[in-house]
């Protein structure tokens, strides 16, 4: 391998970082996956009360996504229910979440918070006063961070928020885990990229066996938003840097400026 080639071990799935792969393949980094955590779909009972929400989902002020998989599932729920979002205002975290939702949308754009996160979603609610939301529909993954939606709720917004989508830990015998846990456990990542909490604590029972997530100490660490560092720096773990957006371009740029040489 050409000694100026760096690896970065991003955590999802193979066929989710390819974007991503061409964007630092000009920074002289080699993505390697590790797909810590996997999507599971909710339980019969969870899809219907989805389902059930997105039937009526123009009763609500506002439609939050705050990831890719919440509004894939929730697209489909529209669709199962038969409806469309024609009058609620839609708020994504990130282009790539507002892209999945767009064909059940008004042609008008979604708003995108300035910070990327669940909290940023909330202070933006927040923040359009007068037309500060009364009813939010926040589709969410099982056994989620709920930081956003606590906010809302502590405002006094009345927040639905049915169960989209679950998060499983890959099965640690997995062979998509293999090479990017052997570059990890060898010290020889350059960069460890993570995208959720779910794979923060993932990671942590994936490096329990071999010292945990002190492992990481020889890489630099980014995060796709700032939800993900503070479940990093919960565990003690430094984080070199924060996407400025979350999405490939901003992770790009954030490992670019993390990695000596790299640029």
């Amino acid at each position: 391998m050409d000694p100026r080639i760096f690896d970065v071990v991003v955590t999802r799935d193979a066929s989710r970082c390819r974007e991503l792969a061409t964007q630092v393949a000009a920074h002289g980094a080699r993505v390697v996956a590790l797909p810590l955590t996997r999507t599971a779909p909710p339980t019969a009972d969870e899809h219907a009360a989805l389902v059930a929400a997105a039937g009526e989902a123009d009763g609500f002020d506002a439609v939050v996504v705050a990831s890719a998989n919440a509004a894939e599932a929730l697209a489909a729920a529209l669709r199962a229910a038969g409806a469309r979002l024609d009058r609620a205002r839609v708020v994504a975290v990130g282009e790539a979440s507002a892209g999945r939702l767009r064909p059940a949308m008004a042609p008008r754009p979604p708003e995108l918070p300035a910070r990327a996160d669940a909290i940023g979603v909330a202070d933006h609610l927040l923040a359009a006063a007068p037309d500060r939301p009364r009813r939010v529909l926040w589709p969410r993954a099982a056994d989620g961070r709920e930081d956003g939606i606590e906010r809302l709720r502590a405002a006094g917004v009345e927040v639905v928020a049915p169960v989209a989508y679950r998060t499983e830990p890959t099965p640690p015998d997995d062979p998509a885990l293999a090479e990017g846990l052997a570059l990890v456990v060898r010290g020889a990542a350059a960069v460890v990229a993570l995208y959720a909490p779910s794979q923060v604590a993932a990671l942590a029972a994936l490096l329990a066996p071999h010292g945990g997530l002190a492992a990481l100490a020889p890489a630099r660490v980014v995060a796709i938003g700032e939800t993900t560092a503070a479940a990093l720096r919960g565990h003690g773990v430094a984080v070199a840097a924060i996407a400025a957006t979350p999405d490939a371009a901003g992770m790009a740029s954030a490992i670019a400026a993390v990695y000596p040489g790299s640029r």
